[in-house]
């Protein structure tokens, strides 16, 4: 984790995630001190952190001082007054402090999440728990779903940011699916994108910072965190092409996964691409 030299190149960088979420603020974990960031100025309050949940003494489960702790991002749900927040925890350090974004989100209008968020103090969950979560997945490949994708990349974006580190994405199109629905049916296809999305599991098991999506259709998407252009490259390739050389048989019918790709450097370490960009790149790739 790289150490930003001043406060505000670290605000500078939050900009990225700005009117994504209800509230954004820095905590500091170890004083429970919190910097709102709000409308576009940064303002500093040096509130308490635990009384925006109207609470008198500190949380039990502490997202920030967690998120601190292990250096990775960390996810959580809670209910308080009627109302429930979906809050992520992204980890940073400036001036060798240890600090943390906090992205708020309200999500009251989710009956879904008002019936299961028990009150006050919800359940954390780092980032690979968290993409464990079964309303995130694909129910055909049990890969992470686009809903998934659209929840977490904020927050990798963010942190790669932060820690000024490349992150990169892989679109990835299975090119045989189309042919092989259009001859045999989709009970094949369907089968055709299981042995897919299993091939691509097995590359990025080992891994837990590196994640892997279906976007839609034939449509893939792969996340490498910490990883440039040139290393992301590499990556792509050897997974599009020993992923191509492998031949499945569904109901007696040989079949070929070819399967192409691109390489899109989100971060290089020094900069990011927007949002909205990003949100771009991954759009007209599901269409077309």
């Amino acid at each position: 984790m790289m150490v930003i030299n001043h406060l505000a190149d670290a605000l500078e960088k939050i900009r990225l995630v700005e009117g994504k979420y209800d509230v954004i603020r820095i905590v500091e974990p170890e004083k429970k001190r919190t910097m709102l960031v709000k409308e576009d100025r940064y303002i500093s309050d040096g509130s308490i952190c635990y009384s925006m949940w109207e609470r008198g003494s500190c949380c039990q489960n502490c997202i920030s001082s967690k998120a601190a702790a292990e250096k990775d991002i960390v996810f959580m749900s809670r209910r308080v007054n009627g109302k429930a927040y979906q809050i992520t925890a992204v980890p940073f350090r400036v001036d060798d402090r240890s600090l943390v974004v906090e992205l708020i989100k309200d999500i009251t209008s989710t009956v879904y999440a008002m019936r299961s968020i028990p009150d006050i103090d919800g359940t954390m969950l780092n980032s690979g728990d968290y993409r464990l979560q079964l309303d995130l997945k694909d129910e055909v490949t049990n890969l992470f779903n686009r809903k998934f994708v659209y929840e977490t990349l904020p927050a990798e974006l963010l942190r790669a940011s932060l820690n000024e580190e490349p992150l990169s994405v892989v679109m990835v199109n299975l090119d045989c699916l189309q042919p092989v629905i259009e001859e045999f049916g989709d009970n094949v296809g369907d089968r055709l994108i299981m042995e897919f999305a299993d091939e691509l599991k097995k590359y990025f098991a080992a891994v837990s910072r590196h994640w892997v999506a279906r976007l839609s259709g034939e449509k893939f998407m792969i996340c490498l965190n910490i990883c440039d252009k040139e290393v992301a490259g590499i990556i792509a390739n050897n997974v599009t092409t020993d992923i191509s050389a492998k031949e499945v048989i569904i109901n007696g019918v040989r079949i070929y996964l070819s399967c192409s790709s691109e390489v899109h450097t989100v971060c290089d370490g020094q900069s990011c691409i927007s949002l909205d960009e990003l949100s771009g790149i991954i759009g007209w790739f599901c269409n077309h």
